[in-house]
């Protein structure tokens, strides 16, 4: 029941943040992604996600990190720490509002798209969490 709870508490915290970060930047928030923390409990069949993902899955899971994917459009947050939190909105943001895409980009260019996006986030991030 703890892992419900913790679930439903690290949901409500990343949707507050995507508004949050949104009503700053005055944009509009079309939808919300699916939202897990990285729980003992949360396996990867539980996704339906393509086996293409599963290495990336566990190696988050292993170290308590967050990440925000694309395709589908999904937040893990591995540490409920409002930092991790608000990085991963302002991640679901961009994409949602550029259609950004690292496929058929030379490596240089997935290297400065890949900067502007976490410079982005960071920015976004002091948004929610100044400190």
């Amino acid at each position: 029941m703890r892992y419900l709870e913790r679930q439903a508490r690290v949901e409500g915290k990343v949707f507050d943040a995507i508004d949050e970060i949104s009503d700053e930047l005055n944009l509009d928030v079309p939808f919300y992604p699916e939202v897990y923390w990285l729980g003992r409990k949360l396996g990867f069949e539980e996704l339906f996600l393509a086996e293409s993902y599963r290495e990336d899955f566990e190696s988050m899971k292993l170290l308590r990190g967050s990440f925000y994917m694309d395709h589908p459009k999904m937040i893990f947050i591995g540490s409920e720490n409002l930092e991790d939190i608000s990085e991963e909105s302002a991640h679901f943001l961009h994409y949602v509002h550029t259609n950004m895409r690292f496929s058929n980009k030379s490596r240089t260019d997935r290297l400065a798209l890949h900067t502007i996006d976490e410079m982005l986030a960071f920015f976004c991030s002091k948004l929610v969490f100044p400190q």
